[in-house]
């Protein structure tokens, strides 16, 4: 007979692998967006265009299963993918950084015009947000030292008031 504990236990690692599953299929299509941009940036028009380029080294089956985000590629694939399409593999791969190889990452944004820059590649935002938000971001700046001039306890009344977008 089954305990509490058991149940309990084979319960949450239900849950565990359910949560997995759910990054790693996530993570898939991540991948798989960023593969067909790759392909379409490169110029190669779908899977045979792929095929073509590598002189029939990539099948066509698995690479289309790549880029629908149906089967995982691993990183030798990504490395093949990424030198054919001349992109970076940290971005293929990962995300992490620019598609274009050996370009240096973005440096910190610093003052309003910058941050408002930033904030404006938000998809949805809208412009009469920029203000508030920059009044937020200021809130939490450090005033010429390391700490921050004041905690947000000490002055509820400094923060900007914040609207949804309708």
């Amino acid at each position: 007979m089954s305990s509490a504990k058991d149940i309990t236990c084979t319960l949450l690692s239900g849950i565990f692998y359910t949560m997995a599953s759910d990054q790693e299929k996530f993570e898939r299509e991540e991948r798989a967006k960023r593969l067909k941009a790759a392909r379409e940036t490169a110029g190669l028009s779908g899977p045979k265009g792929v095929v073509n380029a590598s002189d029939g080294k990539i099948n066509e089956n698995v690479y289309k299963a790549h880029e629908q985000g149906r089967n995982g590629f691993t990183v030798s694939d990504a490395r093949e993918y990424a030198e054919m399409f001349n992109v970076s593999l940290e971005w293929l791969y990962l995300g992490i950084g620019s598609p274009v190889p050996n370009e240096p990452a973005p440096s910190k944004a610093v003052g309003e015009a910058e941050v408002k820059k930033l904030l404006r590649r938000i998809d949805g935002l809208p412009e009469e947000a920029l203000d508030p938000l920059w009044g937020l971001v200021t809130f939490y700046l450090p005033k010429g030292g390391d700490q921050p001039s004041h905690s947000p306890s000490d002055d509820q009344s400094a923060r900007p008031t914040l609207h949804r977008a309708k």
